[in-house]
């Protein structure tokens, strides 16, 4: 890997493309009107962080995509969102105060919040496990 240290504001690169790559950004160059190298460009500087050499990269292909919003019932603009969205929904919330539950864990308390919203079980489970702690229960 070559590190460059005085680089110029802008640097101009020649690199090859296989068709397919070619045709995808050729396209997305068509449908936005603008070059193919001001794809390219925008690409290059959205994926700049990313790092394929750990191997563990996340690209969501926009079916996918639309499945994780629709799931969630809300659009993502970054992969943080997302991320955000996620560790969210594995919280319980009182207060101030953030509790991290496991999937697992909320995956089998919704199976017995049978005929009521979740929310409401999960009050009423918490306050009754907290008065069995305390001895009122």
């Amino acid at each position: 890997m070559v590190i460059a240290t005085d680089v110029p504001a802008n640097v101009k690169l020649r690199i090859t493309l296989i068709p397919e790559v070619f045709n995808a950004y050729s396209a997305q160059a068509r449908e936005s009107g603008q070059e193919i190298e001001e794809i390219i460009e925008q690409r290059l500087t959205q994926c700049v962080e990313q790092s394929t050499y750990s191997g563990r990269v996340l690209a969501v292909d926009p079916e996918s995509r639309q499945l994780l919003e629709t799931a969630c019932g809300r659009n993502f603009q970054t992969g943080a969102d997302l991320a955000n969205y996620i560790a969210k929904s594995f919280e319980l919330a009182i207060g101030k105060m953030r509790v991290p539950l496991r999937p697992e864990l909320l995956r089998r308390l919704r199976t017995r919040s049978i005929r009521r919203e979740f929310g409401e079980y999960l009050r009423d489970t918490i306050v009754r496990q907290l008065e069995h702690v305390v001895g009122l229960r």
